[in-house]
């Protein structure tokens, strides 16, 4: 069953990250959005366009205090958490009504995306020192980007075609200082992250390593610099940065390590396990393992920015992207009808095999409560005796994912029954009105789906 149930560089198919209030982003497979550790301002709960509940997203991003995301289908840009300078309402150019995005980062108490079609990077919310005015060579008057990453104070792009950096905003930190080797002049960049005070690249050709700035951590070890190895992927935050080393896949990281952050676990450094996507938050720093698409944090955990919820251990499900911030983090999960797990327990994993999912999209395998392979009156019943529990987060009665068995699980489950008038059958003993309610308030999942795909 289809649940369409939170810094900074933005790269293809990888996850790139942020700290200290600068923007991160992360762009992958589509799935719903999840989100876990600082909440004050919501930034770490995805609003129901990207949750899962009616949408995915396919690329997001975390600044300090707010998230934003790609709409998988739509390619409408969604922004959520504190918006006091308007950095969570972007402009009809990326939003869906007058253009949409191909990449999105989030900085401090700004955003950035490129438009699709165009290339053109498009940025809003806080504009001092012109942070959130991109130059003509990339906002499609002379030029256009591949790729951008924001941060507290500046924003950077890798420009189309000559794959040069171009940075903007105030050069506090001398981060507008990129080096010739990346800026165009004796060489190019692949991927690009920046953090409070520093920023990285990774240069074309090479791989190597490339970073600028002021802190006392922006050196990178040999292991990456092109000395005895190179980077496929980097993410940088306050005084930390890490990369993930080409052929190994194994997560290196240098820059302060007081909270264990610049010591990434053995699952992903190349002792027992690699990753293959990479973000740093201010404290703490998150990788997907590869193979298990197992989300696996470390650091600073104060406000649980380092625990990942069980849906992404690779048990219980897998994660496609990540990006993190300042405390909180996001993952986009790979859909359940396709991630090769069993989510539901009912015996059989993803689409064709389990009843409850549509197609290889489907975010939930949901509705088949017994586990007998087709969702009938004993499902629909059981999960009209469950109302009102509360219930973990793979539970086949939890139709939309909000953890508790409610008379619209009931109603969604019965839409999708294999037989027909097992819908009236398993709504027995349900008050008429409320059953009225519930079918009026949860239309037909094939009919969402259609609507999605819209």
């Amino acid at each position: 069953m289809r649940r369409i149930h939170h810094l900074f560089a933005v790269g293809v198919a990888i996850a790139i990250l942020v700290l200290g209030g600068i923007a991160r982003s992360a762009t992958a497979g589509s799935g719903p959005v999840v989100g876990w550790g600082w909440n004050y301002y919501e930034q770490a709960t995805p609003p129901p366009s990207v949750d899962g509940t009616a949408g995915t997203a396919s690329a997001i991003a975390t600044g300090f205090a707010h998230s934003c995301a790609i709409q998988a289908g739509t390619g409408a840009v969604v922004c959520w958490g504190e918006g006091i300078y308007g950095q969570t309402t972007p402009p009809p150019s990326v939003d869906g009504s007058a253009g949409t995005a191909t990449a999105i980062a989030a900085g401090e108490y700004h955003s950035c995306a490129i438009q699709a079609g165009t290339g053109a990077v498009v940025c809003w919310g806080f504009n001092a020192s012109g942070l959130s005015t991109p130059p003509s060579s990339v906002n499609g008057t002379s030029g256009s980007a591949s790729a951008i990453s924001a941060s507290v104070y500046s924003s950077c792009a890798i420009r189309a075609g000559n794959g040069a950096v171009v940075c903007w905003g105030s050069n506090i930190d001398s981060l507008l200082e990129v080096p010739s080797s990346v800026n165009g002049t004796s060489g190019s960049a692949s991927a690009i992250s920046m953090g409070l005070s520093h920023s990285c690249a990774i240069r074309t050709g090479s791989g190597a390593v490339v970073c600028w700035g002021q802190s006392l951590w922006r050196i990178p070890p040999q292991s990456v610099n092109g000395t005895s190895g190179s980077a496929s992927a980097i993410a940088v935050g306050n005084n930390l940065s890490c990369a993930i080393q080409a052929g190994s896949g194994a997560v290196v990281c240098w820059g302060e390590n007081y909270a264990g952050q610049a010591t990434p676990p053995s699952s992903v450094n190349g002792t027992s396990g690699s990753a293959s996507a990479i973000a740093v938050g201010m404290d703490h720093a998150c990788a997907i393992q590869a193979g298990s698409g197992a989300v696996v944090c470390w650091g600073d955990n104060s406000v649980g920015e380092a625990t990942p919820p069980s849906s992404l251990n690779g048990v219980r499900g897998t994660a496609t992207a990540i990006a993190t911030t300042r405390e909180h983090t996001l993952a986009i999960r790979t859909p359940e009808c396709s991630d090769g797990i069993d989510n539901d327990g009912n015996g059989l994993a993803d689409y064709p095999a389990d009843p409850g999912c549509e197609d290889l999209a489907d975010v939930s395998e949901g509705c088949d409560v017994d586990g007998s392979g087709v969702i009938d009156r004993s499902d629909v019943q059981a999960i009209v005796d469950g109302i009102g529990t509360t219930v973990a987060a793979d539970d086949p009665r939890d139709a939309d994912g909000d953890g508790k068995v409610t008379i619209f699980d009931s109603a969604a489950c019965a839409n999708e029954c294999t037989f027909a008038q097992c819908a009236a059958c398993g709504l027995l003993g349900i008050e008429p009105v409320l059953v009225l309610i519930a079918l009026r308030g949860t239309r037909s999942l094939r009919t969402r789906r259609a609507a999605r795909r819209r």
